[in-house]
C-alpha cells in the first residue's frame, strides 16, 4: 500500500514540517527526497519530502482539511537528494538545534533548477482590459496588476507581482 501523507519541509525559510495528502491521481508515489510544489497560504511553493506515511502528523485535524500536493517538480536529478541526506540533515537540525530548512539546504547543490527566472507579460486581451477601465472606477488588485504589467515592457518578476498584490493597503480583487 502506497503513503497517503507526506512530511514537507521548506528549505530555507522554514524548519516546521507540514503534512499534506498525496494525491491519488499520480502513478507512482513520491519518495523522500523528491521536490514537491505544495499549497502554502495562498500560494504554492517548492518544498522537499522529508517523510512519508500512513498517518497524518497533525492530530484531531480531519483527513479532508490536510492540503494535497500539486506536483512534483523532479523526480530524479542532481537536485533531488538522496534519503540518506535526507536523514543526515534531520539529525543534523536535531543535534545542532538548527532549523531543518537550513540543513536541508547544506545538502542541496546551488540553485535548484525550481528557482525561477520567469517574468510575466501583459496578454493582448490584458491590454485590452487595460484600455477599457475608466478613471473613477474602484482600484483593484487586477487593475494594480494590468497597470504595472502594461510599463514593463520586459514584464514583472513573480515576487514583484507578490508585493504588489499583498502589500499592506493593496486593494482587494473584486474584478
Amino acid at each position: 500500500m502506497h503513503p497517503c501523507y507526506a512530511d514537507v519541509v521548506f528549505p530555507p525559510r522554514t524548519s516546521q514540517v507540514f503534512t499534506y495528502r498525496i494525491p491519488t491521481a499520480w502513478p507512482t508515489p513520491p519518495t523522500v527526497g523528491h521536490w514537491v510544489l505544495a499549497p502554502f497560504g495562498p500560494r504554492c511553493k517548492p518544498g522537499l519530502i522529508v517523510s512519508l506515511t500512513d498517518k497524518a502528523r497533525q492530530v484531531g485535524i480531519p483527513p479532508d482539511r490536510i492540503r494535497e500536493l500539486h506536483t512534483r517538480l523532479a523526480t530524479s536529478s542532481p537536485w533531488c537528494p538522496d534519503p540518506q541526506l535526507v536523514t543526515l540533515a534531520q539529525w543534523i537540525a536535531d543535534y545542532y538545534l538548527a532549523p531543518l530548512g537550513t540543513c536541508l539546504e547544506l545538502i542541496q547543490p546551488p540553485h535548484p533548477p525550481f528557482r525561477s527566472t520567469t517574468r510575466w507579460i501583459i496578454t493582448p486581451q490584458g491590454q485590452q482590459r487595460l484600455a477599457t477601465m475608466r478613471p473613477g472606477q474602484p482600484v483593484t488588485a487586477t487593475h494594480v496588476l494590468l497597470t504595472a504589467l502594461g510599463k514593463r515592457a520586459k514584464g514583472l518578476a513573480p515576487s514583484t507581482i507578490d508585493r504588489l498584490l499583498h502589500a499592506p493597503g493593496a486593494p482587494g480583487d473584486q474584478g
